[in-house]
C-alpha cells in the first residue's frame, strides 16, 4: 500500500513539474512584456517615438510617459483557448486607459475653442494643441475593455505568435476607434 502511494505521489509530482506547452503561455508572455516594460518593449517604443516628426522633443517625452503608463497598467484575462493541431486561437480581454476618448475630447475642445491654440502672431499653433491633447491623455482615468484574438502556429514544437493586427495593437495602446 505504501509503495502504491509513493508511486502515485511520484507520478503526480513528476507530471506536475512538466511544463505544458500552451499557446496561451506565449500570449501571456507577450502581454507581460508590456506590463513588465521589458527592454524590447522600451526599445521599440523609443524607436517609434524618435521617428515621429509630428511631435516636439517635449511632446515626445510626454507621449512616452503616456505609453509607459498604459503598458504598465494593462490588465488582461484569457477568455478562450481553441486548438486545432498546430494552430491556436487565444481570445483575451484587455483593460487599458481609453486614450481614444481623451483624443476625441481634445478634438471636440479644439473645434469650439480654436483661438486658445493660436500663437502671438494669430496663427494656429499645432504644438500647443498636441501638448493639450497629450496632457488630457496622461491625466485620463477612464478605462476601456477590448477583446483581442491572438493567432499562433506551432513551429518546431513551439507556439509562435503571429504579428498582431494594427487594430489589435491600437487596442493595446488604447487608441482604437471602432467603426460603429
Amino acid at each position: 500500500m505504501k509503495k502504491i502511494i509513493v508511486i502515485i505521489l511520484t507520478l503526480f509530482l513528476v507530471s506536475g513539474c512538466i511544463k505544458k506547452d500552451l499557446a496561451s503561455d506565449v500570449v501571456k508572455a507577450y502581454l507581460n512584456n508590456y506590463v513588465n516594460l521589458t527592454s524590447d518593449v522600451k526599445e521599440s517604443l523609443n524607436k517609434t517615438i524618435s521617428e515621429n516628426n509630428e511631435f516636439s522633443d517635449l511632446n515626445k517625452k510626454m507621449y512616452k510617459k503616456i505609453l509607459l503608463r498604459q503598458y504598465k497598467d494593462l490588465k488582461y484575462t484569457i477568455l478562450t483557448e481553441e486548438y486545432d493541431r498546430d494552430k491556436a486561437l487565444i481570445t483575451v480581454n484587455i483593460n487599458v486607459y481609453d486614450l481614444n476618448k481623451a483624443d476625441e475630447a481634445a478634438t471636440n475642445y479644439l473645434s469650439t475653442n480654436l483661438k486658445e491654440f493660436y500663437d502671438n502672431d494669430d496663427k494656429f499653433n499645432n504644438d500647443k494643441y498636441i501638448n493639450y491633447k497629450l496632457n488630457l491623455m496622461y491625466e485620463s482615468k477612464d478605462r476601456v475593455d477590448y477583446n483581442i484574438v491572438f493567432f499562433l502556429n506551432k513551429k518546431k514544437n513551439k507556439w509562435v505568435l503571429e504579428q498582431p493586427t494594427d487594430s489589435d495593437l491600437e487596442k493595446i495602446h488604447g487608441i482604437y476607434k471602432s467603426n460603429n
